[in-house]
């Protein structure tokens, strides 16, 4: 063949796959011809075949969480000379165990921190009108309006982590989506009025939010995005199924059968969810490509939301200056509840507390399932703990019982007394309180418990399981005492006490932070709890196709747990489901040679 004579896209094709290494892409090293290699190298992607090695000096962060296998891969050529109009692409994806991810950690972007300060003013709106009447009532009223709010943020959050990149499109996608909410947030405090119409344009905001969603990451998977393709049609077939069932929820009259549609609806959105990023679901639709979370910023934007919430406990004790006319006791009740929330937020930010640890996205599937479930009634207490805080600061009483010679005393010493909506109501509030700070306390236990620590035991300290469980005592107390009839002040500086102690506990006890390699027993442990494969990274498959095949090269350890149910994988409850066999010998390795230190 002369030099000037082309090349067929066949013999491009054969050249091109002598360069791959045959462990890392076993599926295209095989005896066969050159079409069986032009048919296997369709399934690989041009930005896959340009991947790079993960292990460099930018990587430490994506080992943070857990050890994991993975490469860097390049956005198109559309992100990097940041055209108006960019070609979708998936920011990140598992593909025969491999992670494959955009270089760089990622954090919250300008539009999702600018598309959360709207959340700021809805969970004021919600919460205040919830502490206003401080009954059964209103705590199910914000519950349900809250939901679907935390859904609509999910759902950006999920596109964000996705196919963030910044062009005109996804700019107008989320000023639709913010209209959405700032209508919604204006008329849902009317929904239980029997407002046929209000009703409607409130619910008509929530389906349209989550068409909107489904719409646009279908387009993208079915035009561009074919590692996401099979998994995101069949959770988009789902979401267009609850838009659908959110439709009846108009057509009854009574409330009570209201609610009930609307309980059943949010229970699909939540089971949907967890399916459609299950083994077997990936198991049933074939899928080679699954979608893969970017661990960091997920954790990032749930902590940003939580933030939000904590502020919420700020915001009242300033706001509208509750504790005026010089140092007095609702001065030390402000105080009492700063010194409240940042306890909370101490308790949300440090976990279980270990140095070393694998965190519950990356750990299994059910960790991750509870991980991100967990956080919707973490974030609904705080708030109503903070709202019921910023109430008992305001109010001009001293206990929770009405005593008319103290509202006098109060009013003419400090200024005018607010005017309280029924008897017995700061009781109402304090109960509210309590409860607020009990639910909060052990969704921030139950969160750091996912978590698997990898700090040595010492024998003299407390493991850090132990040490955060009396948070859920203290917690206890606290609800406990709402029933008293104390000083509203006492009440609040005794809370902020318990809160202290436990802080100062869980710093006093806190483990040395050696990392297991230090006691080989516990390596040991370690490896056989993470039900690693025998051979090593670079020696086995990336993955399997079958059970079948994946018997032959490797035994599976004998552990207590359901069979069917992979233990301790490397991924998350969008990603990585199915045990990950490339990250499970990752760990074996990794903690092999720093035992081997």
């Amino acid at each position: 063949m002369h030099s000037s004579e082309k090349k067929s896209p066949k013999e491009n094709t054969k050249n091109a796959l002598k360069h791959l290494h045959p462990l890392k892409h076993p599926e295209l090293h095989h005896e066969g011809g050159a079409d069986d290699h032009t048919e296997a190298a369709q399934k690989i992607s041009s930005r896959e075949m340009r991947a790079e090695e993960g292990k460099d000096e930018d990587s430490d962060f994506v080992e943070k969480y857990g050890p994991v296998k993975f490469k860097w891969i390049d956005p198109p050529e559309s992100a990097k000379k940041r055209y108006m109009i960019i070609k979708p692409y998936a920011l990140n994806y598992y593909h025969n165990g491999v992670l494959y991810r955009t270089r760089g950690e990622r954090g919250s972007s300008v539009f999702e921190l600018f598309f959360d300060l709207l959340y700021v003013g809805i969970i004021a709106n919600l919460a205040e009108s919830c502490i206003e009447h401080s009954d059964g009532k209103s705590l199910a009223k914000y519950v349900l309006l809250f939901f679907p709010c935390w859904q609509i943020w999910g759902d950006m959050r999920c596109f964000m982590d996705y196919y963030y990149n910044n062009d005109i499109i996804q700019k107008t996608y989320v000023v639709w989506i913010m209209s959405l909410l700032v209508t919604y947030a204006n008329n849902a405090q009317t929904t239980d009025e029997n407002d046929k119409q209000l009703f409607g344009l409130v619910v008509a905001c929530y389906m349209l939010a989550r068409f909107s969603f489904a719409t646009i990451v279908l387009l993208y998977n079915l035009l561009y995005i074919k590692e996401h393709r099979r998994q995101m049609v069949g959770y988009c077939i789902f979401v267009y199924c609850s838009v659908i069932m959110a439709g009846f929820v108009i057509l009854p009259k009574a409330m009570y059968k209201k609610i009930i549609i609307l309980c059943c609806l949010y229970f699909w959105d939540i089971v949907s969810y967890a399916i459609s990023f299950s083994p077997w679901f990936k198991r049933f639709i074939r899928s080679e490509f699954h979608t893969a979370l970017n661990i960091e910023h997920e954790i990032k934007r749930h902590s940003a939301f939580v933030t939000i919430a904590l502020g919420e406990f700020l915001y009242v004790i300033v706001a509208h200056s509750p504790a005026t006319s010089g140092l007095n006791e609702r001065t030390a009740r402000a105080i009492c509840s700063l010194i409240i929330a940042y306890c909370l937020s101490w308790f949300y930010f440090m976990g279980e507390g270990s140095k070393k640890a694998v965190h519950a996205i990356r750990r299994h599937a059910m960790f991750s399932v509870c991980w991100i479930q967990l956080h919707f009634p973490l974030i609904i207490s705080l708030v109503i703990a903070a709202d019921a805080a910023g109430e008992l600061t305001r109010s001009g009483y001293d206990f929770p019982m009405n005593h008319a010679e103290t509202v006098v005393k109060r009013a003419t010493s400090e200024g005018p007394s607010l005017e309280l909506p029924r008897d017995n109501y700061i009781r109402d509030v304090e109960i509210f309180f309590g409860a607020g700070i009990f639910v909060a306390l052990v969704a921030m236990t139950g969160i750091a418990l996912l978590d698997k620590g990898l700090d040595k035991e010492v024998l003299w300290k407390f493991t850090p399981k132990v040490r955060i469980l009396p948070r859920i005592m203290f917690g206890g107390i606290i609800f406990g005492m709402a029933f008293s009839d104390m000083k509203i002040t006492l009440f609040l500086g005794l809370s902020a006490l318990f809160l202290t102690i436990q802080l100062l506990f869980e710093n006093v006890e806190e483990v040395d932070g050696s990392f297991v390699h230090e006691d080989t027993d516990v390596v040991k442990n370690v490896i056989n709890n993470y039900d690693v494969f025998d051979s090593t990274e670079d020696e086995q498959p990336a993955q399997y196709n079958s059970s079948e095949e994946k018997s032959h090269d490797y035994e599976h350890k004998e552990t207590d747990e359901d069979p069917e149910i992979e233990q301790e994988q490397q991924g998350s409850i969008e990603s990585d489901f199915a045990s990950d066999g490339g990250s499970n010998a990752s760990l074996k390795q990794h903690l092999q040679e720093n035992a081997a230190k």
